[in-house]
């Protein structure tokens, strides 16, 4: 259960080290104001490559790119809790970003943005969430990929149900709040990949592949938006469940093999 190294407002040096088989973290760091820089390092055969203690912080790829192999869970793995302040980037790293708790991208009387860089692979542990705003609070989600380098949204496990999906929360476009997803997939959530409450958020979502939903590919509850180009497949029940008050705009988007294949 205990850290390689634990970093606390510090930023040395790491030298021809190997940090390895350790019972939690290979490097934990309590926040990006730690900035270690790795020289012909290793870090390896942990539970956790990285681990930070809040999600609250833009990540990039450590300095010096230590060498990550064989930790169980092989990137940077970061605590629950809400992104908040200033707008927020989890540039492209060659690993992926783990969630460990509900994340809340939230602002009080105004809007925070999270942005996920293109390539980008962001799972989730069981029950855990990626919330957008909610309770009047503003936040956005932008997260843009490429038809080369598309963002996935998934679950620790890889099983339909592994992961409480993407919530876009009542309100959340209180403040002229608008979040963007293109060339994604949202794959293996619980009741519903991603789900639209009382919001026009997401306000588009275009070119994603929604799929492998324990229940619904997505959800609309009095939402909107536009959805457009994008593949609805193999969920557990329907491709997208559209309930009175809702008013999503469809535009060139395909059903295939969803457990009642139609909207």
């Amino acid at each position: 259960t205990e850290n390689g190294i634990k970093l606390h407002e510090s930023s040395p040096t790491i030298i021809n080290t190997s940090i390895s088989y350790n019972g939690a973290a290979g490097v934990y760091l309590n926040a990006t104001s730690s900035s270690p820089t790795y020289s012909n390092s290793t870090i390896d055969h942990n539970v956790y490559g990285f681990r930070y203690a809040s999600p609250n912080f833009s990540f990039s790829q450590p300095l010096g790119s230590p060498i990550l192999t064989d930790n169980m869970y092989n990137g940077i793995a970061m605590d629950g809790g809400d992104i908040t302040g200033v707008n927020k980037i989890w540039n492209t790293i060659p690993y992926d970003y783990f969630l460990l708790g509900t994340i809340r991208i939230i602002q009080g009387g105004s809007n925070v943005r999270l942005t996920i860089e293109p390539g980008n692979t962001v799972k989730a542990f069981p029950g855990v969430q990626l919330q957008v705003g909610g309770d009047c609070y503003g936040g956005e989600l932008y997260a843009v990929g490429t038809e080369t380098n598309l963002i996935t949204f998934s679950a620790v496990n890889g099983q339909p149900g592994g992961w409480n999906g993407i919530y876009f929360k009542d309100c959340s476009d209180n403040w002229g709040g608008h979040s963007q997803l293109d060339y994604c997939i949202i794959e293996n959530g619980n009741d519903y990949n991603y789900f639209s409450e009382y919001t026009n958020q997401p306000d588009q979502i275009s070119n994603c592949i929604v799929r492998h939903s324990l229940l619904e590919g997505a959800k609309y509850s009095n939402g909107g938006g536009l959805i457009q180009n994008c593949q609805f497949n193999e969920n557990g029940r329907y491709p997208i469940y559209v309930s009175s008050g809702s008013t999503p705009n469809f535009t060139n988007n395909s059903f295939s093999g969803n457990n009642i294949n139609y909207i």
